[in-house]
């Protein structure tokens, strides 16, 4: 009777200790960029919304790790722009806000840049609901990379920020009529 009270303590203990990530834990890089990169790859198969989320918050959580125990890593840039994507995908926006910031602090003429300063507008935008810090963002694209495949993008979006879909939609239709 007594083992069997000691196994179900036991089990309790074992039941409530965490698994998460956490900077305290003795993960060496190595480690962190393995689960990033086998998160990653889960993320790429066709799974089910909770379990994309939940992958989602994973890899945020080890990007976050790896940003504060290898800050000059040169693993750190793929990291941090996935980790900030996963963050969205999370619903996790601040966190992913500040990951893209990590990185733009870090690279700020990145293979990235761009693609992180249009996320981080259309987050604002169309997550947190901070138009002003959209506009921000896309008019900072189109400062820093006018020519780039999203500075188009980032215009409209800016014509359209503060549009009723009304407007928008009377918009496009004027525009579709417009010969070419």
């Amino acid at each position: 009777m007594r083992i069997v009270g000691f196994l179900c303590v036991l089990v309790l203990a074992v039941s409530c200790t965490s698994v998460e990530p956490k900077a305290s834990d003795a993960y060496s890089e190595e480690q962190i960029v393995d689960s990033l990169k086998a998160g990653h790859a889960k993320l790429e198969q066709d799974l089910p919304p909770a379990q994309i989320i939940s992958q989602s918050k994973s890899q945020v959580k080890f990007a976050e790790l790896l940003l504060e125990k290898n800050p000059n890593t040169v693993k750190l840039e793929k990291w941090l722009f996935e980790g900030g994507k996963a963050g969205r995908t999370a619903g996790e926006f601040e966190k992913a806000i500040k990951l893209f910031d990590a990185y733009l602090e870090r690279y700020p003429k990145g293979e990235k840049s761009a693609e992180i300063i249009f996320l981080k507008g259309f987050i604002y935008d169309e997550d947190l609901k901070n138009k002003e810090k959209a506009r921000e963002n896309y008019q900072r694209l189109l400062d820093e990379f006018p020519k780039h495949d999203l500075a188009d993008d980032a215009e409209a979006l800016i014509t359209q920020l503060y549009m009723t879909p009304e407007e928008i939609l009377q918009m496009l239709e004027e525009k579709s009529q417009q010969p070419e």
